[in-house]
């Protein structure tokens, strides 16, 4: 456990955070997991800017108490970019070693990222309204895919309304078992 005159240590981040896709297929799930296990670590506040590193006048008359401040802020920030780095595809990871702090690469990882979603999301939604019971298929099975389905679309940040959900159902599922169940 850190105490108020020594750096933060490196907390081993919780199993059950994603670790973000190459496609940013996940991307909406990745960020509320991530954002959550590092405020519980308190990294967060690197990520968003609001400890930033201390400032200096004069370089040249730094005190021993404020280079020790701005070593523990180095120190945070690193641990920082390191519990980020453990959750990326290793080609983003490199990619965004080019920027010095956890504020910078998460920045760079937002922009690069929510675009990417973006299209991401409107691939997986398409492709959950296209679905359609194979013929002779079990209705049941593909039922409950489907179900699934729109669980993976929240997930991933896409919100399925009841509507558009029945509508996909009776479109899928055989004409004659669509024009019972409506």
């Amino acid at each position: 456990m850190s105490t108020s005159t020594s750096p933060t240590t490196i907390e081993q981040l919780p199993s059950n955070i994603p670790h973000l896709k190459t496609d940013g297929s996940n991307w909406a799930i990745f960020v509320v997991q991530f954002r959550e296990a590092m405020q519980a670590t308190r990294h967060w506040p690197f990520f968003e800017g609001t400890i930033s590193m201390p400032t200096v006048k004069d370089p040249s008359k730094i005190s021993k108490a404020k280079k020790k401040e701005i070593k523990a802020w180095e120190h945070n920030d690193l641990a920082a970019c390191y519990l980020l780095s453990q959750c990326l595809p290793d080609s983003v990871t490199v990619r965004l070693q080019a920027y010095n702090t956890a504020k910078q690469r998460w920045d760079r990882l937002v922009s690069e990222f929510t675009a990417q979603s973006i299209y991401a999301q409107n691939d997986l939604e398409q492709a959950f309204f296209d679905m359609r019971c194979p013929k002779g298929g079990d209705v049941h099975i593909f039922l409950t895919a489907l179900c699934y389905k729109k669980e993976e679309l929240a997930a991933a940040g896409v919100r399925v309304t009841q509507k558009e959900y029945q509508h996909t159902v009776l479109k899928s599922i055989p004409d004659e078992l669509a024009k019972f169940a409506s």
